[in-house]
């Protein structure tokens, strides 16, 4: 995730993007790509059936909400998720966080005069920014479960739940760098040490009906609920004694949100199929709590897509996927009286090719 900035402040924040690998077993299903927040992300497993290998590319990308939109097996826009619902399975799943901000001089400054640290000229102006950089890794397990129902030859409709994954680290890894005359003025806090913290990935159910008109048409319907009120706030507790003061939560207050989405396909001919779908996202943020961490509004998808088949076996896809995200107003104030406010102007380009071979 690239840094998120606003307009009228000098504090900056910046997060690295999250990796979260999920492993679903078993795996006879077709697997969808699918990132629900800058924390978490899961997908693309490998099952012995050997449907689907993806490869992804990222363009132009400015920010990542936390409920990134869902990434179809690719050249499949919009519509993948009728296609993967027969089964059940359990998650194992890796989440490796990497959290960075940047610390504005005026916000040292302000936190050494609520210490009542005298700053004996160390906060000269023009001084470098310092910086806080968190590193974490946990694994945990959830579980998935679905449905396919094929009420006539020519239509499908599908369940697909997934559940709410709680993560718990003990043990994450806080460096910070922040310049050598401030050091003495915190009294031992901004040093390196460890640091615990929870974190829930929401559950999730989604819809899917997908119907074939003739041999050429087939269009399909999608739409997901997502319990994202389980994920309120996120509560770092450093190891330092000297850090305490620093240990308040991070609120989010996210509210429940859906999705929606139409896509169709149409088959030129028995190798060249051609795709598009749009789709909305209504965002979990919500104006009193929103940062530059995660400057989300609600989206709007355009997405097409061709495929070519070669031979029973081999099969070609790619895809083109663009987001427009609704500008998001930020308003917060610290607990040091620094005030954020400003505007943020998101959007998303996605380009995907895959290679599909049929054992």
């Amino acid at each position: 995730m690239r840094p998120g900035r606003c307009r009228g402040d000098r504090l900056q924040h910046q997060v690295q993007r999250r990796r979260h690998r999920c492993f679903r077993q078993p795996a006879d299903w077709r697997q969808w790509r699918r990132r629900r927040h800058d924390r978490a992300a899961a997908g693309d497993a490998f099952h012995p059936a050997g449907q689907r290998a993806t490869r992804a590319r990222r363009r132009n990308q400015r920010s990542v909400r936390p409920q990134d939109r869902v990434r179809r097996p690719l050249g499949r826009p919009l519509h993948g998720r009728a296609h993967g619902l027969e089964g059940a399975g359990s998650h194992v799943c890796r989440l490796v966080e990497n959290r960075r901000h940047a610390i504005d001089r005026r916000k040292l400054d302000r936190a050494a005069l609520a210490l009542a640290a005298p700053t004996n000229g160390a906060l000269l102006p023009q001084e470098a920014d310092g910086q806080a950089t968190l590193h974490a890794v946990d694994w945990a397990f959830g579980f998935g479960l679905g449905l396919l129902w094929k009420p006539t030859s020519n239509d499908r409709v599908g369940v697909n739940f997934h559940s709410q994954i709680d993560h718990s680290v003990d043990d994450a890894k806080a460096t910070f760098l922040i310049p050598s005359n401030l050091v003495p003025l915190f009294g031992g806090a901004f040093t390196n040490t460890t640091a615990a913290a929870k974190l829930n990935t929401p559950w999730f159910v989604t819809g899917s009906w997908w119907h074939t008109v003739d041999e050429r048409l087939s269009f399909g319907v999608d739409t997901t609920y997502t319990h994202w009120s389980s994920f309120d706030q996120l509560v770092l507790t450093y190891k330092n004694p000297a850090q305490a003061q620093f240990n308040a939560p991070s609120y989010f207050n996210y509210k429940n949100s859906w999705s929606a989405e139409i896509g169709a396909d149409y088959k030129l001919d028995n190798q060249w199929t051609l795709r598009a779908g749009v789709g909305f996202d209504k965002t979990p943020t919500v104006d009193s709590t929103r940062d530059p961490r995660v400057p989300d509004g609600d989206r709007k998808a355009l997405a097409f897509g061709v495929g070519y088949k070669m031979s029973e076996q081999l099969r070609f896809d790619a895809g083109y996927y663009h987001l427009w995200v609704d500008d998001g107003n930020i308003n917060v104030t610290a607990a040091t009286f620094d005030h954020l406010a400003g505007k943020t102007k998101n959007d998303d380009n996605t380009f995907a090719f895959s290679v599909q071979y049929r054992f």
